[in-house]
């Protein structure tokens, strides 16, 4: 999905999108002419998740989930009136090997 300037998400290549924090990570070097948005090829709505893929050959998401759609929906059916996902940035600073987080 692309996030176009003058709208929501998109399906469509676009050549005008939003940069989070474009002027503080590339103080006005990015030529947004020299990119793009790459076309969703397939996008499926689970559960109130909506997920999307480049490959137009590649399986549907529920087919792809198989078996295992049973673990996703038991975290998406816990609550009777649903899950609400807060978004935004978790940022943490930790003093340590930079593998520690991940392997514990």
């Amino acid at each position: 999905l692309c996030a176009g300037i003058t709208g929501g998400p998109t399906t469509s290549a676009a050549t005008s999108y939003s940069v989070t924090h474009e002027d503080d990570a590339w103080h006005g070097d990015l030529d947004k002419s020299a990119w793009g948005c790459v076309k969703v090829t397939q996008i499926e709505n689970y559960k109130g998740f909506i997920f999307g893929n480049w490959d137009p050959t590649a399986p549907s998401f529920t087919d792809y989930l198989a078996d295992m759609a049973w673990y996703f929906d038991v975290f998406a059916d816990r609550f009777d009136n649903g899950l609400e996902m807060v978004g935004g940035m978790h940022k943490w600073v930790l003093n340590c090997n930079w593998k520690a987080p991940a392997e514990h």
